[in-house]
This record gives structure tokens, C-alpha cells and sequence, in this order.
């Protein structure tokens, strides 16, 4: 649900830049639309204790607006948790808990996991806690098909 409002208003309501509309927006609607997937396909399916990158993940995305403040960020600047970057960590950090996963939906939200690299190159600190998110979302997804 995360997820489609990050597309709805984020994106396509508020989203003024072209790579909004034609990258951020199709990418989290899909995976939206994936999320609903699982949920309709999958209502039985046990989410399982997460592991220890997972409560790691858990941490790191309750702690982004707090490191955006140590990192000299103030209101309204400061990364909140219904921006597209903590959504996504939380959705990698509670998605890796279950058994079976989809390989599209892992995909789509490593590919947003993985854009945490502009971190390094636009001074958006916090931002390295998607990255790390994202590489654990691709590790995800290689242990998948192996």
C-alpha cells in the first residue's frame, strides 16, 4: 500500500522532474501492483522471524530521519519515513522475511535499492542506508535462483 502511494503522490502528483514520471513512477507502481500480486496469490503464505540483516534493515530505516539531522538536515529537508527511499527499505527489510518470493518484486525494489548510490554523489548521506538495503535485496535475489 506503501508503495502505490509513494507512485500516487510522491510521484505522479508531485513529481516535477521527467525521471519521476517516466522511471520513479512506473517502478513503484509495479511494485505496488506486485505487492497486491503476493497478497491475493499468497494469503497463507507465514512471514518468518527476521534474520538478523533484517533487523538491521528494521533499524536503519526507523533511524533515517535522525541521521538526516546528524548530518545537519532540519525541517523540511529531513528524510521522513513516507519518503520513497525509507518505504523501500522497509519494504526489502519485511519482504525478505518471507519463503517464497517473486523475482519481479525482488527486482523492482532492488532497482530502487541500488539508485542509493546517488548518495555518494549528490551529499544525500542518509541515502546509503537504501544502498545498502539494495545490495541486500540483490543478494536476495541471487540466493533465490541459485
Amino acid at each position: 500500500m506503501h508503495n502505490l502511494y509513494i507512485a500516487i503522490f510522491f510521484f505522479l502528483q508531485y513529481g516535477t522532474e521527467p525521471i519521476q514520471h517516466y522511471f520513479a513512477l512506473p517502478l513503484f507502481t509495479t511494485t505496488a501492483i506486485l505487492f497486491f500480486h503476493e497478497a491475493i496469490t499468497k494469503p497463507h503464505d507465514p512471514i518468518s522471524p527476521p534474520n538478523k540483516m533484517a533487523i538491521a534493515l528494521i533499524i536503519l530505516y526507523a533511524s533515517y530521519p535522525f541521521v538526516s539531522m546528524l548530518l545537519g538536515e532540519r525541517f523540511p529537508k529531513i528524510v521522513t519515513y513516507i519518503m520513497p527511499c525509507p518505504i523501500t527499505t522497509i519494504s526489502i527489510a519485511i519482504y525478505s522475511c518471507y519463503k517464497k518470493k517473486n523475482i519481479l518484486l525482488l527486482a523492482t525494489l532492488t532497482i530502487w535499492g541500488l539508485t542509493g548510490v546517488k548518495a555518494l554523489f549528490f551529499n544525500v548521506y542518509e541515502d546509503l542506508i537504501l544502498l545498502i538495503a539494495g545490495i541486500y535485496c540483490l543478494r536476495q535475489c541471487i540466493i533465490r535462483n541459485a
